[in-house]
């Protein structure tokens, strides 16, 4: 299937004349191999700018490979594909293709299986121009063993065939077979020299009655050597024989390539002694003797080798391969002039300074040079592709691929089209462990970037479409190439289409989401051949793992500018991500004309005009497009003015353009729609930003990692792509979105994980690795698994916790489960990570059964394996291998939760902030464990003694008995060291138990600093609490009245040193949550909203709170 994303480019930040720029049109895959052995993908180009692949392909049914053939058109789609195996099939893997000189005829060979009495026999086949197997023929060797084709040549009517045959002794033999155009056999010929094995590299005409064979030789010792032969076409007797150069011995020959002349040219690599292995080419000439010899060396004296090696009109030789640096491997390409002479080495050094290489060179006929290959992409391969200038081998352009799967992938094949563009193709690795061949098309394009644009904005930039997009059955839309959802209304991009939808979604499944989608297409355009490809790649990038892609999508590209090209003659469209919003520019070349531009609608309520903007009504409000402007661009790139100023003008549904005066048609002349420039923020801040789209984006969660980076949770609510006009459904899905920030506010990426329901997500954490763990709730159904807790692969009930952890740069998701048992509704609410890398998580559940409960095997730990109550708290333990050892109910015969938790880092013991609703204590002191007998279903009280410690639970002055906190404390063995009732005499929250599923709301946060511990809550009656405020602070704003509020408490070794009620007296702070923070002796906590009376003591507050 053709895939259309995004393209790949070297991005330069300021734009001015008409630049190259080689734009990723389309990609496809097809064929997958299981076996990395059987993984061989051969590409070489078709007529019209097209290109042919061919490779094997698994038959799952069959269990064997067959050979895999396809034509791909210019635009990406399938001429023709053909899937071929013998009668009685076998392995296949291709050695060799070509074409005719019309490019409408291929022909392959290779090797195929051709049952147990020939073993595997050469393969040699012809395709028609509409995909049709021509003729084929088998060539079973007199060994009756490993027979098969390598190397082809086409000459009229003639076909060429080298390789190699096994021979009666073990020993491979060269061989070369001449057929007719019709397939017919015309003469075959084997060379068998004793004590080697040999085999055909390259074959070459030198004259119409004598074909030149390049063969290699490899010596018991390992030993390879250049040979060659000459033969009469005719009948393939022989007119030259065998011989060999005894002058170069090479450990792999790697790349053989002929001249008019039958100078024969290879490339190699030789043990060097000290400095590893260099790469070795020789020119040899006709009679095998030595014109030259050139050695080269990497800087770190170590190995260096070629993979491949071609020769341009004037005997230039390039050869493509790795040399060994500081970082390791380097992409190289290194070019030898006719003489031999070193003319320059072109190194590159991936972005991960790992291990990079070139696998295929090819000389164009334009004064470049195109390799292809892999580099090492945060310890992934990526394809890497680059363009030389062949006279001195600087950079022209590069781009690198990164597979759907993100897994390895690599280039071993280039096309060049005959368009100015090129094809890479190679294997991408999937997860699975398979690979399949994945083709790349690049199309070369002049455009002209209208000037002064400057910097992209993050917020707006364009994203580009591998599989995350769904329509609003959850099913990927293909057609998309690239969307921005931080404009308004989002837009999406297809290659002959813009749409824009509206929508009115919210997280309730019980009203109905609107959607509202309109189109604009463009009247007599070349739609065929128009093609939408981004540039100006941001730095930042995105991460999918959701549930409709089960292998995710890893550094999802963000490009500052989507360009439509081919739109008219002369004309294509730009779409820049300026701050102000998108930016449209019609760009027409000299020759183009304006007139061209028609716009047609679909789907919209109205079209009308007001004071010049275009207004497009909908069922879910109007949008505009911003009144037209021109300019055009001189010589030097500058923008200058025109006297022709464009109107919209609208007839029915198609809307074009206006104009009054006149413009100079030698210059680039720009239509341009831009809103105005909105400044946000103040001069007081360091940085301010959006994060998000046009959904609902919710903050849950932030923290700094050792490294200052900065890290936001959020939830946000999913974007659909749905059919032209207005929709109901209910969509009222969202995922958890965990983004990366510097300390400048430079966005470095964003995690998106979810499912088709809902996922709340309620806290992360950072490890000493800054990998993020979050946990939270869900309903969705089909949440991918890694590592998943035993019986919770699948949901379990209408919602259940999960947890989920992603590494440090964003692009691998580490582990991903539930976390439920039998009842309706499990939370996971807090998430740890402790020194010795094992995770704990805590939250509340009602399943009495199939729960993760786990005894940790230490009879002095805290099992308690009993459902008691309405609600019980639990607490989970992983080790730093994701294996869980500890799990164990919390509470009694009431309403429990744990909701917060952290680790102390001097001890690695864990404290927990909780609720309950048991009203009765079991009185527990050391050693302290789950209460029996009498206490049986009582709450789990532990006094150490000389701390804070309450054994009563809250009562109302009407005897009412109310909810709780608790303060709990486990050693890392599982040993329950504290346990404590805190709260007054009304209802005290961490965190809403009654809630709906899908609202996570927690108002409580505890802190650990040294010796200290701080906790916030929310407390409905802060006059039913006591104050503690040692020594004469002079706070008036210490206040407990009988309203709502928060309640902070301060402990210094876990012995109450000061509680108050903060701004209590206003009803705002009701179900809101908060947050705290003890760091060197000063604490902070945080306002989910404003309150009036606090908001200039905020600061005065904090302050006196330093020790």
């Amino acid at each position: 299937m053709v895939l259309m994303i995004s393209i790949f480019l070297s991005g330069i930040p300021l734009w001015a004349q008409q630049s190259t720029f080689y734009l990723e049109t389309w990609q496809a895959s097809k064929g997958e191999q299981p076996a990395l052995s059987l993984d061989r993908a051969l590409s070489t180009p078709s007529r019209i700018g097209g290109v042919y692949t061919v490779g094997s392909s698994y038959n799952e049914s069959g269990g064997y490979y067959d050979l895999l053939v396809t034509r791909y058109n210019l635009g990406g789609t399938i001429a023709y594909q053909d899937t071929f195996n013998l009668p009685t099939p076998g392995n296949i893997i291709a050695g060799a293709i070509t074409t005719n000189s019309s490019l409408t005829e291929l022909f392959i060979t290779g090797t195929v299986y051709n049952g147990s009495a020939n073993s595997y026999d050469v393969l040699t086949l012809k395709y028609d121009i509409n995909g049709q197997v021509d003729w084929y023929s088998t060539y079973n060797g007199i060994g009756n063993g490993y027979d098969g084709g390598s190397s082809l040549l086409v000459d009229s009517d003639t076909i060429y065939v080298g390789g190699a045959i096994t021979d009666t002794t073990g020993l491979f033999g060269a061989l070369c077979i001449k057929y007719h155009d019709g397939g017919t056999e015309v003469w075959d010929r084997t060379l068998t020299p004793n004590n080697r094995n040999l085999a055909i590299g390259t074959l070459s005409k030198g004259s119409p009655n004598e074909l030149m064979i390049g063969v290699g030789a490899e010596f018991n010792n390992g030993t390879h050597r250049v040979g060659s032969a000459v033969l009469a076409t005719s009948d393939g007797s022989t007119l030259s024989g065998f011989s060999e150069n005894s002058q170069v011995d090479l450990e792999e020959i790697t790349g053989f390539a002929a001249d008019a002349d039958q100078n024969l040219y290879v490339t190699g690599y030789s043990d060097a002694a000290g400095n590893g292995d260099d790469i070795v080419t020789v020119m040899l000439d006709d009679t095998l003797g030595l014109v030259w010899e050139s050695i080269y060396n990497g800087s770190a004296n170590s190995d260096d080798r070629p993979s491949s090696l071609d020769i341009d009109s004037l005997d230039n030789v390039y050869v493509g391969g790795y040399a060994t640096g500081s970082n390791g491997r380097d992409f190289a390409v290194i070019k030898y002039n006719n003489s031999g002479t070193q003319q320059w080495a072109a190194l590159y050094d991936g972005v991960s300074h790992s291990d990079d290489e070139a696998k295929a060179v090819v000389a164009g006929k334009d004064g470049l040079v195109y390799a292809t290959g892999s580099v090492d992409t945060l310890g992934q391969k990526d394809y890497h592709t680059r363009i030389l200038k062949a006279s001195d081998g600087t950079t022209e352009w590069s781009a690198s691929f990164n597979g759907l799967h993100s897994k390895d992938d690599e280039a071993t094949s280039i096309s060049l089209d005959g368009e100015g563009g090129l094809s890479v193709l190679g294997k991408n690795g999937l997860s699975n462990g398979s690979t399949e061949y994945m083709l790349v098309r690049y199309a070369k394009k002049q455009l002209t970037i209208p000037p002064g644009d400057g910097a992209a904005s993050p917020a707006l930039a364009f994203t580009e479409q591998r599989g995350q997009l769904t329509d609003t059955s959850g099913t990927s839309v293909e057609g998309v190439r690239f969307y921005s959802t931080g404009s308004y209304p989002p837009l999406y991009v297809q290659n002959d289409t813009l749409s824009f939808v509206t929508a009115s979604v919210d997280t309730s499944s019980a009203t109905p989401d609107t959607l509202h989608r309109v189109d604009i297409t463009f009247f007599d355009s070349k739609t065929s051949l128009m093609s939408a490809a981004g540039l100006d790649k941001l730095d930042n990038y995105r991460n999918y793992y959701l549930g409709h892609i089960p292998e995710g999508r890893a550094r999802v590209g963000q490009y500052g500018r989507v360009a439509v090209t081919d739109l008219y003659d002369g004309i294509n469209l730009q779409m820049f991500a300026d701050e102000s919003g998108i930016v449209y520019y019609f760009v027409i070349e000299p020759g183009g004309d304006p007139n061209d531009l028609k716009l047609d609608f679909h789907g919209q309520d109205s079209l009308y005009l007001k004071a010049r903007n275009l207004f497009v009504g909908t069922s879910l409000g109007d949008f505009n497009l911003p009144a037209p402007k021109a300019f055009q661009i001189d010589s030097l790139g500058q923008e200058v003015s025109t006297a022709w100023k464009p109107e919209y003008s609208i007839a029915g549904s198609r809307v074009s353009f206006s104009s009054t005066g006149s413009y100079d048609s030698t210059k680039v002349l720009v239509v341009e729609l831009r809103r105005e420039e909105v400044v946000s923020g103040s001069l007081e801040d360091d940085w301010i930003t959006y994060y998000g789209g046009n959904a609902q984006d919710v903050g849950i969660d932030i923290d700094v990692s050792n490294t200052g980076d900065i890290y936001v949770l959020t939830r946000s609510s999913g974007y659909y792509f749905p059919g032209v006009g207005q929709g109901i459904d209910d969509l009222s899905g969202s995922n958890a979105v965990v983004g990366k920030f510097s300390q400048e506010g430079e966005e470095k990426w964003s995690f998106y994980w979810g499912g088709d329901g809902t996922e709340e997500p309620a806290e992360m954490v950072i490890d000493d690795s800054d990998q993020i763990t979050v946990v939270g709730e869900t309903s969705s159904d089909n949440l991918l698994s890694r590592f998943p807790i035993a019986n919770n692969e699948n949901l379990n009930n209408s919602w259940d916790g999960f947890v989920f952890r992603t590494n440090s740069t964003g692009d691998e998701l580490l582990w991903s489960s539930y976390i439920s048992g039998s009842s309706t509704l499990d939370r996971a609410l807090g998430v740890a990570v402790d020194g010795e890398g094992s995770t704990y998580i805590v939250g509340h559940t009602s399943s009495d059964i199939e729960f993760p409960i786990m005894d940790n095997g230490n009879s002095s730990a805290y099992n308690q394996d009993a459902f008691s109550g309405v609600n019980e708290g639990y607490l989970l333990k992983f080790d730093k291998d994701l294996e869980q050892v500890w799990g164990t109910y919390f509470g009694g015969t009431g309403r429990e939760y744990f909701s917060d938790i952290e680790v102390d880092p001097s001890s690695n013991d864990i404290y927990i902030l909780g609720g309950t609703g048991t009203s009765t204590a079991a009185s527990g002191t050391l050693p302290c464990n789950v209460p029996t007998g009498s206490a049986l279903g009582a709450f789990p009280d532990c006094n150490p003694g000389s701390v804070y410690y309450d054994n009563t639970i809250g009562i109302d002055p009407n005897g009412n008995i109310k909810l709780d906190l608790v303060l709990v404390q486990f050693s890392k063995e599982g040993v329950l060291k504290w346990s404590t009732y805190l709260g007054g005499g009304e209802d005290d929250y961490a965190y809403f138990p009654s809630a709906p599923p899908g609202t996570i709301i927690k108002s409580g946060d505890i802190s650990i600093d040294g010796d200290e511990i701080a906790v916030v809550c929310f407390s409905n009656n802060g006059s039913l609490f006591s104050d503690h405020t040692p020594g004469t602070n002079p706070t008036p704003f210490f206040q407990l009245t009988s309203a709502g509020g928060p309640l902070l408490f301060r402990f210094e070794n876990k012995l109450l040193s000061w509680s108050s009620c903060f701004s209590c007296g206003t009803t705002e702070g009701a179900f809101n949550e908060y947050s705290i923070d003890l760091n060197g002796g000063s604490l902070y906590f945080s306002l989910p909203y404003t309150f009036s009376s606090a908001k200039s003591s905020l600061k005065v507050w904090k302050e006196r709170q330093k020790k």
